[in-house]
């Protein structure tokens, strides 16, 4: 009580405990200077947080991942304005293909063939959704449903393989995106349903922040995918370059979801069947020669 109360105050109970008052006198005394519990919580709310030897410690080690805050003065933080609500706004084009399939009908929820309507706050919170610009029209032509046994309609496959090849794939090209797409169309062997499967396994992490339904239809693409490798080594099937790439979308995505023992098995499979293919210590001259002459297989 003695802490919530002003220092004249304070001096004053003590000089009559010390006189020999009773404390519950005192106490009553001092009742009127209380601070309520609300404004209590306030006070430490707006103080700066204290910092521990843990914190010190991590921000000492890693001073990229835990920075160093410079000390906040409550006198200067707005309470009333940080207690506003705002309104996100997103300008970038990126994913828009979330909002519906290319031919502009509307959304149309993964799971289900129903077309399923934006909410009226949807403009409002995102912006204004400008037309998306298509990676390549083959996309357009591709049926999902000859590929993969997930439920998913051809606008969410659109749109995730669409961000795959725009973000991903420019870093981590395991597999030309042109036979690719090629493939999906039924033109070239360069495709697989257990390649479908594992690519969008991995792709599906990607999008899950445009589409949070995303997270679980991609460990439906990653369970299918697992279930096919296993048929795959079971039949002895022989080596294919789409089953190397596959095999290693299933080892970065068991990394992510965190199964360690599946990644180490994954990893060993992609080095084994890439060794019997010849695929490392390749001339880079030979490498020259293949692409100039457009050997689909060498690409």
């Amino acid at each position: 009580m003695l802490k919530r109360v002003p220092d004249e105050q304070a001096l004053e109970a003590l000089k009559l405990l010390r006189t020999g008052n009773e404390p519950a006198e005192v106490g009553s005394a001092l009742r009127r200077y209380d601070v309520g519990l609300s404004q209590v919580a306030l006070n430490r709310a707006i103080l700066p947080p204290t910092q521990t030897s843990l914190e010190f410690e991590l921000m000492m080690r890693h001073p990229l991942a835990y920075p160093t805050w410079a000390p906040v003065e409550p006198s200067k933080l707005d309470l009333e304005f940080l207690l506003l609500p705002s309104k996100i706004r997103w300008e970038g084009s990126g994913p828009t293909l979330t909002a519906g399939s290319p031919d502009g009908h509307p959304y149309l929820s993964p799971y289900a063939h129903e077309p399923r309507e934006r909410s009226p706050d949807a403009t409002s919170l995102t912006g204004p959704l400008r037309p998306p610009k298509l990676y390549d029209n083959r996309l357009l032509g591709i049926n999902i449903t000859q590929w993969t046994n997930v439920p998913v309609t051809n606008g969410f496959f659109i749109a995730v393989l669409q961000l795959y090849l725009e973000t991903d794939h420019p870093i981590m090209p395991l597999i030309d995106a042109d036979l690719l797409l090629d493939g999906l169309l039924g033109r070239n062997e360069f495709c697989s349903r257990f390649l479908v499967n594992a690519l969008f396994a991995w792709a599906c992490q990607g999008y899950a922040a445009f589409e949070p339904e995303a997270t679980v239809i991609g460990h439906a693409f990653y369970s299918e995918a697992k279930t096919q490798w296993k048929k795959t080594k079971e039949a002895q099937a022989s080596d294919h370059i789409c089953t190397v790439a596959a095999v290693h979308y299933l080892s970065i995505t068991a990394v992510s979801y965190g199964a360690g023992a599946e990644y180490v098995e994954f990893l060993g499979d992609v080095l084994e069947m890439s060794r019997r293919l010849g695929l490392f210590n390749v001339d880079p001259s030979q490498v020259s020669e293949s692409n100039a002459i457009g050997e689909p297989k060498t690409r």
